[in-house]
């Protein structure tokens, strides 16, 4: 726990808080064929307590301590999981070839690259671009048969469900990047040859 006692649960990759949680979510690097999930912890006393909350706060047999959830994983769900751990490393490896691919070949038109630290790596979920008349050139790039995906268009502030939350100014940044973003077909099985055509079809659009 921190000086002020506040837990520290962080999302996915960088788990640096007391608890780390990674989705398995079908289309993400390591994915199932449905919802399932993970938390890491080193904390005993909160890996008991998640244990409980998972299957419904049940301690044993029609008793409860918790008020819990069925988050459970089912065992076809472990078993999909467990075989295509195996792979990857290489499917990351894949994804991160494609991307950097990607990152120099269309440095001259991203609005916003992406800046690693140094001693870290990407695994590329997904190639996400800020490019300039991003809606031009997504029709552009559709005429040509590639598909591409605006993921998470509204940001979050302009959510109904968050209308309460409490803002500080307009952020401009935010709703001009969303303006802008636009993710690129990216796969551990995309062919070279279609990452080059993607390309391709985007240099042609701003010449």
């Amino acid at each position: 726990m921190s000086e002020e006692i506040l837990p520290v649960v962080d999302e996915s990759g960088r788990t640096i808080g007391q608890a780390g949680a990674f989705s398995f979510y079908p289309t993400k690097n390591l994915g199932a064929y449905g919802d399932a999930g993970m938390v890491v912890t080193n904390d005993g006393d909160l890996a008991d307590k998640l244990r409980l909350l998972r299957n419904y706060g049940q301690v044993d047999r029609y008793h409860y301590a918790l008020q819990g959830f069925n988050s459970r994983l089912d065992e076809i769900q472990a078993a999909i999981l467990r075989l295509k751990l195996n792979w990857l490393i290489e499917m990351n490896g894949r994804r991160r070839m494609i991307g950097e691919y990607y990152a120099q070949s269309l440095a001259a038109y991203e609005l916003a690259p992406l800046e690693l630290l140094e001693g870290s790596s990407h695994v590329y979920h997904l190639y996400v671009a800020a490019l300039p008349e991003r809606d031009r050139l997504r029709e552009h790039l559709k005429a040509k048969g590639i598909e591409t995906l605006i993921h998470y268009p509204v940001p979050l502030h302009l959510q109904p469900a968050f209308s309460s939350a409490r803002v500080v100014g307009d952020l401009p940044v935010t709703l001009e990047r969303a303006g802008q973003i636009v993710s690129l077909p990216l796969s551990p099985w995309l062919t070279d040859e279609a990452a080059e055509y993607v390309v391709t079809a985007i240099q042609d659009f701003y010449r």
